[in-house]
């Protein structure tokens, strides 16, 4: 009799066990797809005012030059800046000489040129791609629309910033 029960006994731990792995591998699915789905869910409806704020919140390109957006689907922002864009490469001191003077500005092509913007709380919330040479005319995604359009990675979604970021 105890050799029956034994073989039912050892069947019965090895299936809790790997009910015990597929309810974890299950958990472990859902609060990933839950985490993700919140990171989406938080930065899914933005204003028009949050994204131009955003911008040179997240980007150094972007400072002083007072973006506005508009959108009619609180996922995709057209945006105008003011003033072109600037460079966001800070210039060597080591290679620069006191007698000379400064280098004159370049010319910068902004034409598909991403960066980021961040929500009200400086989480990453999106990203921009530049539409015109000048770098005043951008079109912003929110979320996940961000990733799909290849602009910022998955794991930059949702992401604090403490600061605006250069390159």
């Amino acid at each position: 009799m105890n050799e029956r029960i034994a073989p039912q006994a050892t069947v019965v731990g090895k299936s809790r066990r790997r009910l015990s792995r597929a309810g974890l591998i299950a958990a472990v699915t859902a609060a990933v797809v839950a985490a993700g789905a919140g990171t989406a869910a938080a930065v899914a409806y933005l204003t028009e005012e949050t994204v131009a704020n955003g911008m040179p919140g997240a980007a150094v390109i972007f400072e002083d030059t007072d973006p506005s957006c508009t959108t009619t689907d609180h996922v995709v922002f057209d945006c105008t800046l003011s003033r072109a864009p600037k460079s966001d490469v800070l210039p060597n001191p080591a290679k620069q000489e006191k007698a000379k003077p400064a280098p004159q500005p370049t010319t910068t092509d902004f034409t598909n040129v991403k960066e980021m913007f961040v929500d009200g709380q400086g989480n990453i919330a999106g990203g921009c791609n530049g539409v015109d040479a000048a770098g005043l005319h951008w079109i912003c995604y929110a979320g996940q629309r961000a990733v799909t359009e290849g602009i910022i990675t998955q794991d930059l979604l949702g992401q604090h910033l403490e600061a605006p970021t250069r390159g």
